[in-house]
């Protein structure tokens, strides 16, 4: 039962209204039972074969402080560091393995600070794995990514509006049998395309609103070709607003940089040079706000 119980005067029924919320968010995200051959049906658990829908599911916790992921596929090589804030956040990422050909990878980040961010992206961790199987089972075929973004927008809305907050996301497709990449930006960060051959660097930006920004919402997709070697680096605000001594920020030039030095390194040995450029760059191993990294190779290294 939830109390005003050390709140501040006046704040007890709101904050009871938005824990309640909350807590029905994180019930309502759960993964939907799924049928197999010979069985009454079974939940697909973080980690393992969905055989109903051909997918395997990964998904990252709370961090601690320091957590590092890495998953090599057939000709995908994905590295990941996540460090947490003196204070719980609302950093999260899903990935969500079709084949050794065909990947989703989302990354996200609520709004705010505190355990209600934790919680609501705890929540949509979950509920993004819930709806992808439920649009590939509905299609019976790979849904659309715009298709399992709008069924996310459409679960979560009326409780994100009541919460008063909202959450940033990159959702990403790579087809590699297509020779492409799709986003569906909702308000989130740049996506960072390195191409091995040219060297260039290039910002995909999409045209999405933040979920829970708005009720109504239409989201569109942006597709572009990707080549073997080219690195892809999803990140959070964490990373690019850490500030120097002297105030400085960081910055996605910053950033760009790095990966343009560092791109013949493997992606794990990547996203460990940004740590310890950010921590130099800031003086302390420490942030304000959850930084997280997602360095990927498309096809194998000349390295």
């Amino acid at each position: 039962r939830a109390t005003s119980t050390n709140l501040p005067s006046g704040e007890g029924c709101a904050s009871a209204s938005r824990l309640t919320c909350v807590c029905r968010l994180s019930v309502n995200c759960i993964m939907p039972p799924v049928r197999r051959e010979g069985e009454e049906s079974e939940s697909p658990r973080a980690g393992e074969w969905n055989a109903a829908f051909g997918l395997r599911l990964w998904y990252a916790e709370q961090p601690s402080k320091i957590t590092c992921f890495s998953k090599i596929l057939q000709e995908i090589t994905i590295s990941r560091i996540m460090i947490s804030s003196d204070h719980l956040d609302g950093d999260f990422t899903v990935m969500i393995t079709y084949s050794e050909q065909l990947i989703d990878l989302v990354i996200g980040d609520v709004m705010g600070h505190g355990i209600m961010s934790a919680l609501v992206g705890a929540g949509l961790r979950s509920l993004i794995m819930k709806i992808a199987a439920q649009k590939n089972f509905q299609y019976n075929k790979l849904a659309l990514l715009q298709d399992i973004v709008a069924g996310v927008h459409e679960e979560i809305i009326a409780e994100l509006i009541e919460l008063e907050t909202y959450a940033t996301a990159s959702f990403i497709r790579i087809n590699l049998d297509a020779g492409e990449l799709t986003t569906v930006d909702c308000g989130h960060n740049p996506i960072i395309h390195f191409n091995a051959r040219t060297k260039n660097r290039v910002f995909i930006k999409g045209y999405n609103l933040p979920i829970g920004w708005t009720e109504q919402a239409d989201y569109r997709s942006v597709s572009f070709p990707i080549e073997k070697n080219d690195l892809i680096v999803l990140f959070s605000d964490g990373l690019t607003e850490s500030r120097s001594p002297d105030n400085t920020l960081f910055g996605i030039e910053r950033l760009s940089e790095l990966i343009l030095t560092y791109h013949e390194l493997e992606p794990s040995e990547i996203v460990e040079k940004i740590h310890e450029t950010v921590c130099a760059f800031t003086g302390q191993n420490t942030f304000e706000d959850d930084l997280t990294c997602i360095v990927i190779r498309i096809g194998k290294s000349n390295g």
